[in-house]
């Protein structure tokens, strides 16, 4: 979340990375970084269980890019019109889908949204 006083500005037509400061870990602050500070400690950290206890990366942050692109609005479009298909379902054939025992691990729901998309 970014926060400007009315006499702050940023000289930039284009925000990227993580504005703020985090809320902390107990009596660490993991990635603590003020607006234009640069330090070693900023980023992404992530813990993993090893065979020798716990082991901490550090990692840049990455934040995805959101294009916009006429083919992504196209394809939010189509993910929504599965959805309102699902929904239009009647409980019998909701129920008939979600009995199916998928190789994949998959619930009905989902079956039916990736089988909708993939015949769209």
């Amino acid at each position: 979340m970014v926060i400007l006083t009315p006499n702050q500005g940023l000289i930039s037509d284009e925000f990227k990375g993580r504005f703020g400061r985090p809320s902390g870990l107990g009596a660490y602050v993991c990635g603590d970084n003020r607006l234009g500070e640069f330090s070693m400690l900023n980023g992404v950290y992530q813990r993993h269980k090893t065979k020798r206890g716990m082991k901490f990366n550090l990692h840049r942050d990455n934040w995805p890019a959101n294009p916009n692109s006429e083919a992504q609005q196209a394809r939010r479009n189509l993910f929504a019109e599965a959805m309102t298909a699902w929904k239009a379902l009647d409980t019998e054939t909701q129920q008939e889908y979600n009995s199916r025992v998928y190789p994949t691990g998959q619930s009905g729901h989902n079956r039916f949204v990736a089988e909708y998309m993939q015949s769209h």
